[in-house]
């Protein structure tokens, strides 16, 4: 580890500590209700302000710096420095590529939260995946066939889309939906529900009847209706009311 990453890396420690809040880090822990999440207790303004302040020296970092300072910030398990992880990766996109598979792997193993799989995989996979699609999707099928909640996350939450690219790669997105759809895990189910409603957005001509299909099979109702938020009115009703056989 170089002077530069150890330096930035407690100046980011020093600045979030400096901010936090034992009590709302003890709210945040009962709202996430699984294993492992830790965090300082930190709401959004303190932190951007946090980001803001630091930014300087964290842009100076060349890239290589900046990827060992991410992970390392990551590997800490705390919510708020896996978040400057994050920050550091998304402002690093243009520098990184499907040639990283071994560092998003590394990387996607310090996750401890849906929120920080969230922001690495729409920030981060995702404006991969749209630039090099086809070595991204193969990093993302091992992803989804993974046994790890965070990576299982990650590999739908990385399809959900913006106005700017609601057409692409809906088979894709349908295909690895469908390998998660008998999930156990809540946190992966929404994650598949999230990618549904967004591609339901794109072209709902093609993901509504597969969604209803969903419902026919008895897939669990956490999917179908984060799916089914955009769907209103006798449509709703209508899709609501099949039952499995």
């Amino acid at each position: 580890m170089t002077q530069a990453v150890t330096e930035q890396f407690n100046r980011v420690r020093a600045a979030l500590e400096a901010v936090a809040d034992p009590e709302i880090a003890e709210k945040d822990k009962r709202y996430h209700k699984y294993d492992g999440y830790e965090a300082y207790g930190i709401r959004s303004r303190p932190f951007n302000k946090v980001i803001r302040d630091l930014r300087d020296g964290l842009r100076a970092l060349d890239i290589e710096e900046r990827r060992k300072l991410a992970m390392r910030l990551v590997e800490t398990g705390i919510e708020e420095e896996a978040g400057v992880a994050v920050w550091l990766l998304r402002n690093s996109v243009d520098d990184l590529g499907p040639d990283e598979r071994d560092y998003f792997d590394a990387f996607t193993a310090g996750i401890r939260s849906w929120s920080t799989t969230d922001g690495f995989g729409t920030q981060v996979i995702k404006p991969l995946l749209q630039r090099e699609p086809q070595p991204m999707l193969e990093l993302l099928w091992g992803w989804n066939q993974s046994d790890e909640r965070w990576k299982q996350r990650a590999s739908v939450v990385a399809f959900t889309r913006s106005k700017d690219d609601a057409g692409q790669l809906l088979d894709e997105t349908l295909e690895f939906c469908e390998q998660l759809i008998w999930s156990e895990d809540d946190l992966v189910r929404k994650g598949v529900g999230w990618a549904l409603r967004d591609a339901m957005r794109a072209d709902k001509e093609l993901v509504l009847p597969y969604v209803t299909e969903l419902r026919r099979r008895g897939v669990s109702s956490v999917i179908t209706l984060y799916a089914l938020r955009d769907i209103e009115g006798e449509e709703r009703e209508r899709v609501l009311a099949v039952k499995k056989p």
